[in-house]
């Protein structure tokens, strides 16, 4: 009860943080204070205080649903790195899991990998398998503290990729099924995933504390 108590604190000063954030922003659009890179970087700090206020909400989530089953666990992404390939088309992805409760012991399960997209009028979830030229999507998993995971994203030409969903199914009773979401934002030659932004590169990292 501690640690969600205090992660609801953390997760109520970010909501004040991201509100003076976006006042600051608005104040200086105002006053014509503020240049196209300026506003770029001050959008970017937004999405990055947003994504962490959801992953605090979402972490509050989880332990609470531990609470309720007593001793169970749960995997996290910690860690998301989309870097375009050598075609435009082509992604390479890295995750890195770990469990939320220390010393919990041996997470077992499979991680799957989709795309949300948009298709002309309609959005659909597809799995990675239904992408020509892409890895398959899906990982087995099996460790105490960590693992890493890799695949390949091909993005065809009549599809706008919007979001990378990462669902976690775990392979025992002790786990609770989870699963985590990464806006897919391009801007010029960046691909951001909703926190960390390389500027100049064509990476982005989506980090879990």
């Amino acid at each position: 009860m501690v640690r969600i108590q205090a992660l609801q604190a953390e997760r109520d000063s970010l909501k004040k943080a991201l509100i003076a954030e976006r006042e600051a922003r608005h104040y200086a659009e105002r006053s014509g204070l503020i240049d196209h890179e300026v506003k770029r970087a001050a959008q970017m700090q937004l999405v990055g205080l947003q994504t962490e206020r959801l992953r605090l909400a979402k972490q509050v989530s989880y332990l609470k649903g531990l609470v309720r089953n007593g001793g169970a666990g749960v995997v996290e992404v910690k860690e998301f790195v989309l870097a375009q390939g050598d075609n435009s088309d082509v992604f390479d992805y890295q995750i890195f899991i770990g469990q939320l409760i220390p010393d919990f012991g041996l997470s077992k399960g499979i991680v799957v990998v989709k795309l949300a997209v948009r298709r002309g009028d309609s959005s659909e979830i597809l799995e990675l398998s239904e992408l020509p030229g892409s890895s398959s999507g899906r990982h087995i998993i099996s460790f105490h503290h960590f693992q890493s995971l890799s695949g390949t994203i091909r993005v065809p030409q009549n599809i706008e990729p919007l979001y990378v969903i990462v669902d976690i199914e775990p392979d025992s009773d002790n786990l609770i099924r989870s699963s985590e979401s990464f806006a897919w934002v391009t801007d010029s030659n960046t691909y951001d995933l909703g926190l960390t932004q390389v500027p100049g590169n064509e990476t982005a990292t989506l980090k879990r504390e």
